[in-house]
């Protein structure tokens, strides 16, 4: 029995699917993400979740994010986000980790000075 009602519900979210993606219409929200790192947990199940809400999630491209033990570049990641158009946004989700020290791994192995992480923000709300 329970396997008929999974098979049903994942009918359902794929029909749903199908119909939002023919509908060509805007995500009922937007969200601009700042992730902790480029975990699929992080980065690309958060995206998945958000097409199942019907919102859009906008990260930064992945190579900014860095990978591993390789830190993210979170200088180039405020540029990002300052060219986007944030009045385009429902919500924004930060990770100060990866702003301030380039992810979670790099917040941990404390290479960034703190007076560097703290130095001043480097995203402007526009």
């Amino acid at each position: 029995m329970l396997r008929k009602q999974i098979l049903v519900a994942f009918i359902c979210l794929a029909a749903l699917s199908m119909a939002r993606a023919n509908a060509d219409a805007r995500p009922l929200a937007r969200v601009l993400l700042i992730t902790l790192d480029d975990r699929p947990p992080c980065l690309q199940v958060t995206q998945m979740i958000g097409d199942i809400g019907d919102a859009e999630v906008v990260a930064p491209p992945r190579a900014l994010l860095g990978r591993f033990t390789e830190a993210g570049q979170p200088d180039e990641i405020a540029r990002w986000v300052n060219g986007q158009k944030l009045h385009e946004f429902d919500a924004v989700v930060v990770s100060l980790d990866m702003l301030a020290y380039g992810g979670l791994v790099n917040s941990r192995v404390n290479s960034t000075p703190l007076a560097v992480a703290l130095g001043g923000s480097k995203c402007s709300a526009s």
